[in-house]
């Protein structure tokens, strides 16, 4: 079902979206990863090879999601699963930090839904990731939940919108990525 399908993967360079990469390579997708740090895309391309492209993309900066898909042309499924996940006791976080998480993970988000939708194939789809702090509410995880129910909604609307185009929402919980290494047990 993937085979030959072109699938791009912006955060596909470390954590969930670089084991997404690995996986749908192994079922003879060619992949786009994308990601804002040179050095985790030239580590990511190494492991994943010829079926794999890199491309360095700051999600944050608008122009720069435009660009890049005006530069890739069309492709089959879009995966965005780059995101900030720092959270911390809503009346210690810093208002600053609170807007860098909603522009790293919304906004990054929104922008690859907004150019990439008119580049997908029929049978497409896309895919965003929220997390279970937007249905599951954790002590330090006010603005983290804000920014992942913001996302589920945006899913679930852009599915009624952009239809025929699947759209789903990954909510994943804490998964054991080098993100989440310095995590306590």
């Amino acid at each position: 079902m993937l085979k030959d399908k072109k699938v791009v993967m912006i955060g596909g360079s470390s954590g969930i979206g670089l084991e997404s990469a690995k996986q749908l390579i192994a079922h003879g997708a060619e992949v786009i990863i994308a990601s804002r740090s040179e050095d985790k895309l030239r580590n990511a391309k190494e492991q994943l090879g010829d079926r794999a492209t890199a491309y360095t993309l700051d999600t944050t900066q608008e122009q720069q999601v435009q660009s890049f898909f005006e530069k890739i042309g069309q492709f089959d499924h879009l995966v965005v699963s780059a995101a900030e996940t720092s959270g911390g006791s809503f009346l210690q976080t810093d208002t600053a930090l609170a807007r860098k998480l909603f522009e790293n993970k919304f906004w990054g988000q929104y922008y690859a839904a907004k150019y990439g939708a008119s580049k997908i194939l029929p049978n497409g789809s896309i895919t965003l990731f929220s997390g279970v702090v937007a249905y599951k509410s954790m002590v330090g995880s006010a603005i983290l939940g804000a920014v992942n129910a913001a996302i589920s909604n945006l899913g679930q609307t852009l599915a009624l919108e952009l239809a025929p185009i699947r759209v789903n929402i990954v909510s994943p919980g804490i998964i054991d990525t080098p993100s989440r290494s310095k995590m306590a047990e």
